[in-house]
């Protein structure tokens, strides 16, 4: 039964992918979103431990290292749920 409802779901698909055949400006679109979904919450990491690193004494780039890294880990939740989302 749960197989006749994947496939099912599939064929939707499908026939949904049939009728909204993406043409060239619309996947240069695509991309350019999963690009600033992931980039954007990087740089947003970035500056704010660039900032915290300026004001907390005793600490050199802890901060920045930790925003960049928190930054890649958002980002790539954020381009999977897109991508989960749209396909």
């Amino acid at each position: 039964m749960r197989l006749a409802k994947q496939v099912g779901k599939d064929v939707e698909k499908m026939k949904r992918a049939e009728k909204e055949k993406q043409d060239v400006l619309s996947s240069w679109l695509s991309l350019g979103t999963i690009g600033l979904l992931f980039i954007t919450p990087v740089v947003i990491g970035a500056f704010a431990g660039r900032w915290l690193d300026q004001h907390l004494a005793g600490y050199a780039i802890h901060w920045t290292i930790t925003g960049i890294l928190l930054g890649v880990i958002l980002g790539a939740v954020s381009v999977y749920n897109h991508i989960r989302r749209n396909l």
